[in-house]
């Protein structure tokens, strides 16, 4: 009895080589189960953060040029209305930096939006003088590899820019737009390359591509993005993007 007693203490007494071997490897399985949870919320909450960034980028450019074109035309009405809404083809060429015009193949578009501003300040906040008409030009430029919605304000009557080009909003990689006309009564959209009079034009009808800023969220594949009646644009890097649209009427058309 004394021996058996003996016997039972020393096996009770600590663990077998197997039981630790079995132990460290259920230990590695958890440490290696918490750091791919850590990874994976990691990657969320970017995910998340790029998601809210590049709609809200969208939203205020879509919101932003919705409000310009909206206004464009504008003028006191004890000066009478303005002889044009948009500086275009006729009063400027495609090549002209201030001019309203149409990218070549997926390229990024440009307009430019007349009227007499009510605040005398152009689209950068530049003060300008009273009663001149003003044309706010809305394009995508890209520097240090990020691409924009810019905005500058130029003097159509002294040929001159009244503001150096200014950043608006952020991760706008691509610009669309087509002009409405009425024919017959039914609204037909155009390129600007493709109206024949601007007079007619009483909408405008836009789509950006929105992006984020860092290149690290999703995996690097193709995509393609395609913008109104542009050529579709394929990106291959690990960014997201979304693409914004809308149809704004001219509150100031002359139809």
């Amino acid at each position: 009895m004394k021996s058996t007693y003996k016997n039972n203490q020393q096996q009770a007494g600590g663990m077998s080589l197997i039981e630790l071997m079995i132990a460290m490897g259920l230990g590695l399985i958890l440490i290696a189960a918490s750091i791919k949870i850590f990874i994976s919320s990691k990657q969320s909450y970017l995910m998340v953060e790029e998601l809210n960034e590049i709609q809200e980028n969208g939203q205020f450019a879509a919101l932003f040029l919705s409000k310009a074109i909206q206004m464009a035309g504008y003028s006191d009405p004890d000066d009478g209305a303005l002889p044009h809404l948009f500086l275009a083809e006729g009063e400027c060429v495609s090549t002209d930096s201030f001019c309203t015009s149409n990218g070549a193949g997926n390229g990024s578009d440009k307009i430019s939006i007349q009227l007499n501003p009510a605040f005398d300040e152009d689209c950068t906040g530049t003060t300008v003088p009273s009663d001149v008409v003003l044309s706010n030009v809305y394009y995508i430029e890209t520097i240090n590899g990020v691409s924009g919605l810019y905005c500058r304000g130029y003097a159509p009557d002294s040929d001159s820019w009244y503001s150096e080009e200014t950043l608006l909003v952020n991760g706008i990689d691509r610009l669309q737009f087509q002009f409405g006309t009425l024919d017959s009564g039914e609204c037909q959209f155009f390129t600007a390359d493709e109206v024949d009079d601007w007079a007619t034009v009483n909408s405008v009808r836009f789509a950006l591509l929105s992006a984020a800023i860092e290149n690290q969220t999703i995996s690097e594949k193709e995509r393609n993005y395609a913008l109104l009646d542009a050529e579709t644009v394929t990106y291959d890097d690990s960014k997201i993007r979304h693409i914004y649209s809308a149809t704004v009427y001219v509150n100031n058309s002359f139809l």
